[in-house]
């Protein structure tokens, strides 16, 4: 599995989670090591596609689905 591909399972599974918590994640998931900045680049290419949402909450970034945006924007709509 491509490490873009399990930055984003992590994000889905966890929301809304850190680039230090995803990286801590990965870290015990797999053998290799990965780094904050590799992980970040991997949030910056998935927040380019659409899949998550980021936000910069003090010195943290924080990222959650693309669709539970969605989901939320729905159930405003319904109130």
């Amino acid at each position: 599995m491509r490490t873009r591909d399990l930055v984003l399972s992590v994000i889905e599974n966890e929301w809304p989670v850190s680039v230090s918590h995803v990286m801590e994640k990965l870290n015990e998931l797999n053998d290799s090591k990965f780094s904050l900045q590799s992980v970040k680049y991997h949030f910056d290419s998935l927040a380019d596609d659409n899949k998550i949402n980021i936000k910069k909450i003090g010195r943290n970034l924080v990222a959650w689905p693309a669709e539970i945006e969605k989901i939320r924007m729905i159930h405003e709509l319904l109130r």
